[in-house]
């Protein structure tokens, strides 16, 4: 399947060598940021407003890119792409809002720490969903150079402003203007190309009412299903920051970027192609035999990727980072644990859209909530600490990560748009 004779594994190793070079950069620069100019609650600050951002930015277009590689034409898929950038103005302006909201009242503490830095909330929310459109836009062109080639850009950029603001003194303000100027020069370099490439096809008027109409199914199901994981890493952070401070959200932020670096560098770049891929296939046995081959190769990826947090010693992150952070590696290996099984699980995360289970899903994904907030207070209940409360947040995860995959199985079993012959 991972032969570099096929033309998915050679896509997914175009993306995959961008992704490694772009997460490579913040894993080497981290260290430095860490150890000379900024502590915990610095990231603590930064991870408030990144996963904030996200769980705006992640719903702006309404998941109306998932339906540009499906589209017959390159008019129709443009048409998209517009629709979306309408809808991504509409939910920056709310971000404006929200942005005015969180300034003047407490409601969220970590975001009222934020102070003048949370009017930054509406630049990001756009170049997110800007991003999102037109990355759809070249994979469905199969311009995954150029993907790869702008993930690096945009970290190297961002990573460079963060050191030049660390070296100048900036607080945190300083790490989440490199992530916004990183964000801004790609989103306007990809839009740039796509209005290059699409200048030439026939337009005509039509209704953004219209586009979300036919494309319901991402606005009503996608777009809350993608909403739910991005809320549940702010949720994650904010009972962090609630009950433990900041010292503690910031070292479990700074241990989720390291773990992420290790297994977020494919998962990405799977789950883009491996949607191209199971949009050609019909059959039930296909379908159920490359669903199974690839969820026992991503199981042993993740378990090796998991195993270097748990074999790590602990002495070395004292001696290259300084006291402050010397629990680090214990909540980058309880950490290590779910993120395993979420990178196993959203990189086969697209079979659900295609086999048009969104709205189980999307009932699964509201339980999701419910159960990780659970673990959490039974984790911090029965053991009173921090290190307890992350256990309990884990094992929630795993269940019900282990429980998506699960109903994959068994949603391609049961399948009426799959044949038997």
């Amino acid at each position: 399947m991972f032969s570099l004779k096929s033309k998915f594994s050679r896509n997914v190793l175009v993306l995959s060598i961008g992704t490694a070079f772009s997460q490579m950069i913040p894993f080497i620069v981290l260290p430095i940021l860490q150890k000379y100019f900024y502590g915990p609650s610095d990231f603590a600050m930064l991870a408030s407003f990144v996963y904030f951002s996200e769980m705006i930015g992640v719903i702006s277009t309404l998941k109306l890119e998932y339906a540009v590689g499906r589209q017959q034409t390159p008019r129709e898929a443009r048409e998209l792409v517009v629709a979306g950038l309408r809808v991504v103005g509409i939910v920056t302006a709310f971000s404006l809002v929200l942005a005015f909201v969180c300034y003047q009242l407490d409601v969220i503490h970590g975001l009222y720490q934020l102070r003048e830095a949370i009017f930054l909330l509406p630049v990001v929310v756009f170049c997110m969903g800007s991003i999102q459109l037109t990355t759809y836009w070249f994979n469905a062109r199969q311009e995954f150079s150029q993907l790869a080639r702008n993930k690096v850009i945009q970290t190297t950029t961002g990573e460079s402003i963060k050191l030049l603001n660390g070296y100048l003194g900036v607080n945190f303000v300083g790490l989440i203007g490199g992530r916004v100027v990183g964000m801004l020069l790609v989103a306007s370099m990809q839009w740039r190309l796509f209005w290059r490439q699409s200048v030439g096809l026939e337009r005509r008027n039509f209704s953004l009412w219209s586009v979300l109409k036919s494309n319901k199914s991402y606005v009503l199901f996608a777009t809350p299903s993608v909403f739910v994981g991005a809320f549940i890493n702010f949720l994650f952070l904010e009972l962090f920051l609630t009950y433990y401070g900041s010292v503690s959200a910031g070292l479990i932020s700074v241990s989720m970027t390291y773990v992420g670096a290790g297994l977020g560098v494919m998962a990405g770049s799977i789950s883009q192609v491996y949607y191209g891929t199971i949009a050609q296939i019909h059959r039930r046995s296909e379908m159920l035999r490359l669903y199974i081959r690839f969820l026992w190769r991503l199981l042993a990826l993740s378990a090796a990727m998991t195993l270097v947090f748990w074999v790590f010693p602990e002495s070395w992150v004292v001696g290259v980072l300084g006291g402050e952070w010397n629990e680090l590696i214990a909540y980058c290996r309880v950490i290590s644990v779910w993120l395993g099984v979420w990178f196993v699980s959203s990189s086969l995360s697209f079979i659900y859209m295609h086999l048009q289970r969104q709205r189980a899903m999307l009932i699964f994904d509201v339980l999701h909530i419910l159960l990780v907030y659970v673990g959490f207070h039974v984790g911090r209940l029965w053991g009173g600490d921090d290190l307890s409360a992350l256990w309990g947040f884990t094992l929630a995860q795993v269940v019900s990560y282990a429980v998506a995959i699960g109903l994959a199985v068994h949603f391609i079993r049961k399948s009426d748009l799959l044949s038997d012959s």
